[in-house]
């Protein structure tokens, strides 16, 4: 809506009109006549929508947001090159008392600039304190940037005043792992920028003509017949691309699996980063001087976010009651030194603890009713793609447990 700050809840399969405008009577002879009237609507597309008013939309989001204990915050950051304008989403997430997922845009508004990390971190407070709930904010999910780092050290500190973060705060700030894994693939498609522009340029070409379109499979014939084509692929580009692709092939696999938003996914973030950070590992001792370098600077980027443990990705694996704590013995050596591996787990184990502790204190002499079973299993519908990928991921876990109890019955 033009030159509309406020805040907009989630409405699904709807569209709003501007509050505070009224609809135009022709009955009524008293209508204001310099009063600003709605657009009529022409498209046949509003006949598949229901007309909303904002305001009582608002209203209902409010009030349910008031039945919720604790919710988990993500922002994102984009801009409109058409309008030369970046704006910023705001979502809240959290579990209800049957047990499912629920997500709501709490805000879309525009970030003018300079868009530095406190201006983010007050407009983010200021929209949390409107909707009621700066005392129930369980984390926060950002991109990787250094105007989001400020940030999030400043709400942190907003926080804390108003109200006890988890575990005094450690668990506060969440690094989005999809934009991380795709930091990790810009770098290594970096190597490979001009062999993917030929790539593009070709395929341009060749769609760009009905008369081109019988040699779409065959560049090089293309090139013997079309003096005008330039950008032809030679026979070790294709043979980089081939070679790049069965790197990106684990990166497409974890990404699809750690960016779905419609069912719980956090359990499954170390087992797909363990993944990752084995193949980066196999893959920077290659014999091809090719994939070495370029892996290397991948593998790099990816020691950078996740050289140290991620505490709230472990905690979330651990609460698995599939995994526990079986999945940290597992996946740790993997990722860290020795000594490392056994410090981290520690961390683990006290921020587990810290936690039971907070949960009973906060729940004595309080009777939990038993939750309502909702339908499904609460996973939603995973793509297939990631959901092949995920299963033989585990693999190489459950062949760890089957030789941990093995051990431990002999």
């Amino acid at each position: 809506m033009e030159g509309n700050s406020l805040s907009t809840p989630a409405i699904h399969n709807t569209i709003t009109d501007t509050p505070g405008i009224s609809s135009p009577d022709n009955g009524d002879e008293n209508q204001n006549p310099i009063q600003k009237q709605k657009r009529a609507k022409t498209s046949v597309a509003w006949s598949e929508f229901k007309e909303v008013v904002y305001e009582s939309e608002k209203t209902k989001l409010k009030t349910l947001l008031k039945t919720v204990t604790k919710i988990s915050l993500t922002t994102n950051l984009w801009n409109s090159g058409n309008q030369k304008m970046e704006y910023m989403v705001l979502t809240g997430h959290w579990i209800d008392s049957t047990w499912r997922l629920n997500r709501r845009i709490l805000n879309f508004v525009r970030l003018p600039p300079p868009r530095t990390g406190i201006a983010i971190a007050d407009d983010i407070f200021k929209y949390v304190m409107g909707w009621g709930i700066e005392n129930k904010v369980y984390t926060i999910s950002v991109d990787n940037t250094l105007s989001n780092d400020v940030a999030i050290k400043v709400l942190k500190e907003n926080f804390e005043v108003s109200g006890k973060l988890l575990c005094g705060g450690k668990l506060f700030y969440v690094r989005c792992c999809a934009h991380i894994l795709n930091l990790i693939v810009q770098d290594g498609l970096y190597q490979i920028g001009h062999i993917i522009d030929n790539i593009y340029e070709s395929v341009l070409y060749i769609n760009s003509s009905e008369s081109r379109l019988k040699f779409k499979k065959v560049f090089p014939r293309v090139k013997e017949r079309d003096i005008n084509y330039h950008n032809n692929p030679s026979d070790e580009d294709w043979e980089k691309v081939e070679k790049v692709c069965e790197v990106l092939k684990v990166f497409s696999g974890s990404t699809k699996l750690i960016s779905g938003s419609d069912y719980p996914t956090s359990n499954l973030f170390l087992n797909e980063v363990c993944v990752v950070k084995c193949m980066l590992d196999s893959k920077s001792e290659s014999e091809d001087d090719f994939i070495r370098v370029m892996v290397r600077k991948m593998k790099h980027k990816f020691d950078k976010y996740w050289g140290e443990c991620n505490v709230l990705m472990s905690v979330a694996a651990v609460l698995d009651p599939r995994l526990k704590m079986r999945v940290i013995q597992w996946a740790f050596p993997k990722m860290y030194s020795e000594a490392k591996g056994r410090a981290n787990m520690v961390t683990v184990w006290d921020v587990l603890y810290e936690l039971y502790g907070e949960y009973v204190q906060a729940n004595q002499g309080v009777t939990i009713a038993h939750a309502f079973t909702s339908q499904g299993d609460g996973h939603g519908a995973i793509d297939e793609v990631a959901a092949v990928e995920g299963a033989k991921a585990w693999d190489d876990f459950s062949t760890f447990l089957d030789v941990v109890e093995t051990v431990k019955s002999s």
